[in-house]
């Protein structure tokens, strides 16, 4: 298998939908399993194992915005990335999906390429991430300061930034200089919002740019992300209030 092969579990009741994206993922090299309804794809996922999970809207017992709220209910440390996979392109449904914690979503009919790119996309994401998280566990010396902060600032933080600079987005841009400015690493900026470090990648790099200043923004967010409201609120202001600072 290539470096970013994955194991992709298909949720999906459809057998000639699941005989594509069979065929289709294992010819760019990924492991497959499927899972015809929700209750199925939760028990997997739990297991351990799984890189991916391309997810249905419509399922037999819950519908696939349901699972995709267990399932980010259920994360570990190494957030899992969930792609809808559905035949309802309209808007509502689309930020329904997001809003749900979904990280892409795409419409049958699909091409082929355009799937297997984005799987391959946020397949180097999470193993970037799992690698990054290995980095920034180094062993305690006494008395060596230098290393203790290359090892808190070597970690997730660093990947934030990276992903950041590369996806740039309003929060991504106000937060991340203003997060580095504090010294804060993505525990202590995670604290500072409110949100679990779990969810505070797609947070910061959500893909539905909101107008942050307004406070119903701020708390759509907030609900979507399970960040504090009003922390995340505190933090954004005076992270524009320093960004504008720092212009002048």
């Amino acid at each position: 298998m290539p470096p970013t092969a994955a194991v992709v579990l298909v949720v999906e009741d459809e057998p000639c939908v699941t005989d594509v994206l069979q065929t289709l993922l294992a010819a760019g090299g990924h492991g497959v399993e499927i899972a015809t309804n929700a209750c199925a794809a939760l028990a997997r996922v739990q297991t351990g194992g799984v890189d991916l999970v391309l997810l249905d809207l419509m399922l037999p017992d819950l519908n696939g915005l349901q699972l995709c709220r267990l399932l980010r209910a259920h994360e570990g440390e190494v957030y899992l990335p969930i792609i809808m996979l559905t035949g309802l392109s309209d808007d509502t449904q689309r930020h329904a999906g997001f809003a749900a914690g979904a990280d892409d979503y795409v419409t049958k009919p699909f091409r082929h390429e355009d799937l297997l790119d984005r799987v391959q996309v946020w397949v180097r994401a999470r193993q970037r991430l799992k690698v990054a998280q290995l980095s920034s566990v180094r062993p305690f010396v006494e008395g060596d300061v230098l290393d203790q902060e290359i090892a808190r600032q070597d970690g997730r933080l660093v990947y934030l930034v990276t992903q950041a600079s590369q996806r740039p987005g309003y929060l991504a841009s106000v937060l991340m200089p203003y997060a580095i400015a504090r010294g804060w690493d993505e525990a202590e900026l995670a604290t500072a919002l409110g949100c679990p470090v779990g969810s505070l990648l797609r947070m910061l790099l959500c893909h539905r740019p909101l107008p942050l200043t307004w406070e119903a923004s701020v708390a759509t967010l907030a609900a979507t992300y399970g960040a504090d409201p009003g922390a995340l609120l505190g933090v954004v202001r005076a992270a524009e209030g320093t960004q504008r600072a720092t212009v002048r």
